[in-house]
């Protein structure tokens, strides 16, 4: 299933669509914030929308909610309307998972009723990796992979022979 929301007036045009990777211009909407993340957005220079449920971060390209304060997914939408509007965002990168799978398909409702609103893009079942051994393991293995980079021609030859 695609889903995208955008604000294009052409009825033909999708509103929500589901992508694999990240596009780099895009900000992403991060749900349902540890008390820590929040404490370490705080330390950054952010901006906070007019209710205080939402703070971008340009450094991390990243609006953290905060599902603290939140009332409804409607009051929500609209609170990210006038705030993308307000600092001039055009696409959000929302990643849904188990965790929070109805919500995110909640937010997607709201947010299609909405005018003006920013393309809404839907990456499914993502897992965040913070664990600095857990990222070295798995960039080590991937180096080790025949496909992984240029080895100049002997030695990409020579590693392909030892794994047949």
């Amino acid at each position: 299933m695609t889903t995208e929301v955008s604000s294009t007036p052409r009825p033909d045009q999708p509103k929500v669509v589901e992508i694999l990777k990240r596009p780099t211009d895009s900000v992403e909407l991060i749900l349902f914030c540890s008390k820590n993340t929040i404490n370490q957005v705080e330390k950054l220079k952010h901006y906070t929308s007019d209710n205080g449920n939402c703070k971008y971060v340009p450094e991390k390209s990243a609006i953290y909610v905060i599902s603290r304060s939140l009332s409804t997914v409607s009051v929500l939408a609209r609170e990210l309307q006038r705030f993308c509007k307000q600092i001039k965002i055009s696409e959000l990168i929302i990643i849904k998972n188990k965790r929070c799978e109805q919500f995110v398909n909640d937010i997607i409702k709201e947010v299609s009723k909405l005018k003006d609103i920013p393309k809404l893009l839907v990456i499914k079942d993502v897992t965040r990796i913070s664990d600095k051994d857990t990222k070295t393991v798995i960039l080590n293995d991937f180096h080790l992979l025949p496909t992984s980079g240029w080895l100049s021609h002997p030695r990409h030859l020579l590693l392909l022979r030892e794994l047949v």
